[in-house]
């Protein structure tokens, strides 16, 4: 909630979550502690309703430390497999690319089921 560019970016978020929900899981990933981001939430005028995304709180840092980060806001995209496919800048992912990797995901996914059950 103090981050600028981090509320800029809700809106954006909140339009791939709208489109993909049904597909994709959306989690947003806060640096600030609960009472901290409470507040935030006040000053910048939004609720944890206004956002698509399931929230989290890391104020430890525990998830920017694991992914490297070097700034914020910063955007990852995890297949099933928990490997990441896309990452940058939210503004840098639209819907064309977010669709794609979807896609690409379901199908390494039946494929996999397939092989499975061919396997049987």
């Amino acid at each position: 909630t103090w981050c600028g560019p981090c509320v800029a970016s809700i809106p954006h978020m909140n339009e791939l979550a709208e489109r993909f929900g049904d597909r994709a899981s959306f989690v947003a990933v806060s640096n600030e502690g609960g009472e901290q981001f409470r507040v935030g939430l006040e000053r910048i005028g939004r609720g944890v309703e206004d956002f698509g995304a399931s929230l989290a709180l890391d104020p430890a840092g525990r998830m920017a430390g694991a992914a490297g980060l070097q700034g914020i806001p910063h955007l990852l995209v995890m297949s099933r497999d928990g490997i990441v496919r896309w990452q940058g800048h939210p503004r840098d992912l639209d819907e064309d690319l977010l669709g794609a990797i979807i896609d690409a995901d379901a199908a390494s996914a039946a494929g996999a089921v397939g092989a499975v059950e061919s396997a049987g």
